[in-house]
């Protein structure tokens, strides 16, 4: 989550949102995330997660919000796989 944070939220949004303003930079950098991951299925959860995040970036102007919240995210759909898992 924090490299992710520092070049998605951190470094791209930033530069975007210099050239076209906030709602197309979180836009575009929400997609690149979410393309990043690889997952065709996972996408559009992967791209709600990118657009919540650059937006708590964009309104907070800071990366640590956008880092918890992400960490917070892949904690939750840690335990949800975990708690899938059949042993035995």
């Amino acid at each position: 989550p924090v490299v992710e944070e520092l070049f998605f939220r951190g470094m791209v949004l930033p530069s975007i949102m210099d050239r076209l303003g906030a709602a197309p930079a979180v836009a575009i950098s929400s997609l690149w995330f979410a393309a990043s991951h690889l997952q065709v299925i996972q996408f559009p959860g992967l791209l709600a997660v990118g657009l919540a995040l650059g937006a708590i970036r964009v309104y907070t102007n800071s990366l640590m919000p956008a880092i918890a919240m992400h960490m917070a995210f892949n904690g939750v759909t840690f335990g949800v796989l975990v708690s899938q898992l059949q042993l035995g």
